[in-house]
Order: structure tokens, then C-alpha cells, then sequence
């Protein structure tokens, strides 16, 4: 189950993933470079959402069990 959050989040990815694909890398290096921190920067959010949510359900079932 997504948030509402991590819809977003994964959607920004998209958008940024597509805006990349018509960047010529070597010619727009630095909008590349730009737009390539970004996305790590989401893809990194969205881990550690996914590493707390789990750790949730972890503590949860344990204590459910």
C-alpha cells in the first residue's frame, strides 16, 4: 500500500526520468547534471519511506504474533 506521498514522489520520477530522455547529455551537461541530483535525491526519499514503513510492519506483526 502506497501513501499519497510516494505516489508523488514516484510521479516526479517520471517527469524527470522523461525531461532527461530528451537532454543530450553532453551537450546539457549541466541541466543533465542538475536534473540527475534530483532524482536521486527522490529515489533516496522513497527508500528510506520504504525502509521505515517496513520496520513498522516488522514491529507490528512481531508484536501481533
Amino acid at each position: 500500500m502506497q501513501s499519497k506521498q510516494e505516489t508523488v514522489l514516484q510521479n516526479e520520477i517520471l517527469a524527470i526520468r522523461r525531461e532527461m530522455t530528451h537532454i543530450s547529455m553532453i551537450d546539457e551537461f549541466a541541466k543533465y547534471a542538475r536534473l540527475q541530483r534530483q532524482l536521486n535525491k527522490i529515489q533516496e526519499e522513497l527508500k528510506r519511506r520504504g525502509t521505515v514503513l517496513f520496520k513498522i510492519a516488522a514491529i507490528y506483526f512481531q508484536i501481533r504474533v
